[in-house]
Protein backbone atom coordinates (compact mmCIF):
# COMPACT_ATOMS: atom_id res chain seq x y z
CA UNK A 1 0.00 0.00 0.00
CA UNK A 2 1.14 3.58 0.15
CA UNK A 3 0.49 6.39 3.52
CA UNK A 4 -3.05 7.42 2.42
CA UNK A 5 -5.35 9.88 3.25
CA UNK A 6 -8.68 10.07 1.80
CA UNK A 7 -10.98 12.46 2.81
CA UNK A 8 -14.82 11.26 1.99
CA UNK A 9 -17.10 14.00 1.27
CA UNK A 10 -20.00 11.59 1.39
CA UNK A 11 -22.37 11.33 4.44
CA UNK A 12 -21.62 7.94 4.88
CA UNK A 13 -18.13 8.43 5.99
CA UNK A 14 -18.74 11.59 7.61
CA UNK A 15 -20.87 8.98 10.28
CA UNK A 16 -17.89 6.34 9.99
CA UNK A 17 -15.42 8.92 10.71
CA UNK A 18 -17.24 9.83 14.01
CA UNK A 19 -16.99 6.57 15.28
CA UNK A 20 -13.40 6.77 16.43
CA UNK A 21 -12.23 9.34 17.77
CA UNK A 22 -13.06 9.35 21.41
CA UNK A 23 -9.11 8.20 22.14
CA UNK A 24 -5.79 10.89 22.21
CA UNK A 25 -6.33 12.62 18.90
CA UNK A 26 -3.03 14.12 16.90
CA UNK A 27 -1.75 17.08 15.14
CA UNK A 28 -0.67 16.40 11.67
CA UNK A 29 1.08 18.73 8.66
CA UNK A 30 -1.09 20.82 6.87
CA UNK A 31 -1.91 18.42 3.66
CA UNK A 32 -4.32 20.63 1.42
CA UNK A 33 -6.89 19.26 -0.20
CA UNK A 34 -7.62 16.52 -3.21
CA UNK A 35 -5.97 13.78 -3.73
CA UNK A 36 -1.76 13.79 -2.80
CA UNK A 37 0.98 11.46 -2.89
CA UNK A 38 2.57 12.42 0.40
CA UNK A 39 5.85 11.02 2.83
CA UNK A 40 5.77 11.89 6.46
CA UNK A 41 7.55 10.74 9.17
CA UNK A 42 6.76 10.58 12.67
CA UNK A 43 4.88 7.46 12.79
CA UNK A 44 6.04 4.01 11.71
CA UNK A 45 4.71 3.93 8.36
CA UNK A 46 5.93 6.97 6.11
CA UNK A 47 4.92 7.01 2.90
CA UNK A 48 1.37 6.53 0.60
CA UNK A 49 -1.76 8.91 -0.56
CA UNK A 50 -3.72 11.75 0.65
CA UNK A 51 -7.22 12.53 -0.41
CA UNK A 52 -8.74 15.47 1.40
CA UNK A 53 -12.23 17.23 1.02
CA UNK A 54 -12.53 20.47 0.74
CA UNK A 55 -14.59 21.00 4.24
CA UNK A 56 -11.33 18.80 6.16
CA UNK A 57 -13.14 15.55 6.04
CA UNK A 58 -10.16 12.91 5.69
CA UNK A 59 -8.89 9.48 6.48
CA UNK A 60 -5.47 8.74 6.51
CA UNK A 61 -3.88 5.46 5.31
CA UNK A 62 -0.25 4.50 6.57
CA UNK A 63 2.34 1.65 5.26
CA UNK A 64 5.26 0.90 5.60
CA UNK A 65 6.41 1.16 2.25
CA UNK A 66 4.82 2.60 -0.82
CA UNK A 67 4.08 -1.23 -1.86
CA UNK A 68 2.75 -2.59 1.86
CA UNK A 69 -0.09 -2.70 3.55
CA UNK A 70 -1.85 -0.48 5.64
CA UNK A 71 -0.56 -1.03 9.46
CA UNK A 72 -1.96 2.38 10.52
CA UNK A 73 -5.28 4.85 9.99
CA UNK A 74 -5.45 8.39 10.98
CA UNK A 75 -9.68 10.05 10.70
CA UNK A 76 -10.36 13.60 10.37
CA UNK A 77 -13.81 15.14 10.77
CA UNK A 78 -14.81 18.63 9.31
CA UNK A 79 -14.16 21.60 10.62
CA UNK A 80 -11.75 19.30 13.21
CA UNK A 81 -7.67 20.16 12.98
CA UNK A 82 -6.99 16.56 14.84
CA UNK A 83 -6.72 13.61 14.04
CA UNK A 84 -7.73 10.15 15.27
CA UNK A 85 -5.61 6.88 15.24
CA UNK A 86 -5.80 3.18 14.67
CA UNK A 87 -4.81 1.49 16.55
CA UNK A 88 -4.45 3.87 19.11
CA UNK A 89 -1.16 4.74 20.89
CA UNK A 90 -0.49 6.29 24.32
CA UNK A 91 2.32 8.22 22.55
CA UNK A 92 2.56 12.10 20.77
CA UNK A 93 4.54 11.59 17.88
CA UNK A 94 5.95 14.99 16.26
CA UNK A 95 5.26 14.71 12.57
CA UNK A 96 7.29 16.05 9.34
CA UNK A 97 5.61 16.55 5.91
CA UNK A 98 8.48 15.50 3.69
CA UNK A 99 6.49 15.53 0.37
CA UNK A 100 3.18 16.51 -0.66
CA UNK A 101 2.18 16.06 -4.65
CA UNK A 102 -1.18 15.48 -6.92
CA UNK A 103 -1.73 11.88 -7.22
CA UNK A 104 -4.54 10.24 -9.52
CA UNK A 105 -6.65 8.67 -7.26
CA UNK A 106 -10.51 8.83 -7.98
CA UNK A 107 -13.70 7.24 -6.42
CA UNK A 108 -14.95 4.71 -8.16
CA UNK A 109 -17.96 4.56 -10.59
CA UNK A 110 -21.07 2.49 -9.73
CA UNK A 111 -22.16 -0.16 -12.01
CA UNK A 112 -25.02 0.01 -14.13
CA UNK A 113 -25.53 -3.87 -14.11
CA UNK A 114 -24.96 -5.91 -10.60
CA UNK A 115 -21.33 -7.13 -11.07
CA UNK A 116 -19.25 -9.40 -9.11
CA UNK A 117 -15.86 -8.48 -7.43
CA UNK A 118 -13.64 -11.30 -6.35
CA UNK A 119 -10.92 -10.66 -3.48
CA UNK A 120 -8.24 -12.39 -0.94
CA UNK A 121 -9.08 -12.00 2.56
CA UNK A 122 -6.88 -13.64 4.55
CA UNK A 123 -5.54 -15.73 1.50
CA UNK A 124 -9.02 -17.20 0.92
CA UNK A 125 -10.81 -16.49 -2.40
CA UNK A 126 -14.04 -14.12 -1.41
CA UNK A 127 -16.85 -12.94 -4.04
CA UNK A 128 -19.25 -9.86 -3.94
CA UNK A 129 -21.77 -7.89 -6.24
CA UNK A 130 -22.28 -4.66 -6.50
CA UNK A 131 -25.31 -3.25 -7.42
CA UNK A 132 -26.33 -0.03 -9.25
CA UNK A 133 -27.05 1.62 -6.33
CA UNK A 134 -23.77 0.78 -3.95
CA UNK A 135 -25.50 -1.96 -1.71
CA UNK A 136 -22.84 -4.84 -1.48
CA UNK A 137 -24.50 -8.22 -1.34
CA UNK A 138 -21.92 -11.63 -0.41
CA UNK A 139 -22.33 -14.40 -2.67
CA UNK A 140 -20.38 -17.96 -2.76
CA UNK A 141 -19.80 -19.73 0.23
CA UNK A 142 -17.62 -19.32 3.41
CA UNK A 143 -16.48 -16.00 4.58
CA UNK A 144 -19.15 -13.50 3.61
CA UNK A 145 -18.75 -9.53 2.18
CA UNK A 146 -21.61 -7.24 2.33
CA UNK A 147 -22.21 -3.82 3.07
CA UNK A 148 -22.73 -0.48 0.75
CA UNK A 149 -20.65 2.23 -1.37
CA UNK A 150 -21.32 5.63 -1.65
CA UNK A 151 -19.12 6.90 -4.79
CA UNK A 152 -19.63 10.58 -5.69
CA UNK A 153 -18.15 11.80 -9.14
CA UNK A 154 -15.48 13.66 -9.17
CA UNK A 155 -14.23 12.94 -5.45
CA UNK A 156 -11.23 10.98 -4.40
CA UNK A 157 -13.25 8.22 -2.97
CA UNK A 158 -15.92 6.39 -1.85
CA UNK A 159 -17.45 5.60 1.64
CA UNK A 160 -17.60 2.05 2.41
CA UNK A 161 -19.17 0.54 5.08
CA UNK A 162 -18.53 -3.11 5.14
CA UNK A 163 -19.97 -6.31 7.38
CA UNK A 164 -17.56 -9.44 7.38
CA UNK A 165 -19.18 -12.31 8.59
CA UNK A 166 -17.75 -15.97 8.81
CA UNK A 167 -14.62 -14.72 8.30
CA UNK A 168 -12.55 -15.72 11.02
CA UNK A 169 -10.69 -12.86 13.07
CA UNK A 170 -11.81 -10.20 10.59
CA UNK A 171 -15.38 -10.72 11.08
CA UNK A 172 -18.00 -7.86 12.58
CA UNK A 173 -17.94 -4.21 10.52
CA UNK A 174 -15.66 -1.94 9.06
CA UNK A 175 -16.08 1.49 7.76
CA UNK A 176 -13.87 3.33 5.77
CA UNK A 177 -13.03 3.77 2.00
CA UNK A 178 -12.74 2.33 -1.82
CA UNK A 179 -10.71 4.16 -4.96
CA UNK A 180 -9.43 3.05 -7.81
CA UNK A 181 -5.63 3.33 -7.12
CA UNK A 182 -3.30 4.72 -10.29
CA UNK A 183 -0.72 2.04 -8.99
CA UNK A 184 -2.94 -0.94 -9.30
CA UNK A 185 -3.98 -0.75 -13.04
CA UNK A 186 -5.55 -4.57 -12.65
CA UNK A 187 -7.68 -3.90 -9.83
CA UNK A 188 -10.92 -2.35 -10.01
CA UNK A 189 -11.04 -0.95 -6.23
CA UNK A 190 -9.07 -0.65 -3.30
CA UNK A 191 -10.73 -1.11 -0.37
CA UNK A 192 -9.12 0.50 3.12
CA UNK A 193 -11.30 -0.22 6.22
CA UNK A 194 -11.18 -0.24 10.01
CA UNK A 195 -13.22 -1.12 12.81
CA UNK A 196 -11.42 1.17 15.58
CA UNK A 197 -8.95 -1.12 16.61
CA UNK A 198 -8.03 -3.42 13.11
CA UNK A 199 -7.60 -2.33 9.49
CA UNK A 200 -8.42 -4.47 6.48
CA UNK A 201 -6.44 -3.42 3.19
CA UNK A 202 -7.45 -5.26 -0.15
CA UNK A 203 -8.34 -5.20 -3.95
CA UNK A 204 -11.12 -6.09 -5.52
CA UNK A 205 -11.43 -7.08 -9.46
CA UNK A 206 -14.51 -7.54 -11.82
CA UNK A 207 -15.48 -10.66 -13.07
Amino acid sequence: MRLRILIPLLGLMLTACSNHHDAQTFALPDLGSGARRVVISGDSATDGLALIATDGRAYLMLGNDSNAPSTVVYRRDAGNSRWSRVPAIAENPTYALKLNEADAATAPTLPSAATTFRTSLNDTVVTFTLQPGGNIVASGAGCQLSGKLSSVAGQPAAGAALNFKQCGTLSGDYSGVAFVDADAANANMHFVVDNGTAIQDFYAYAQ
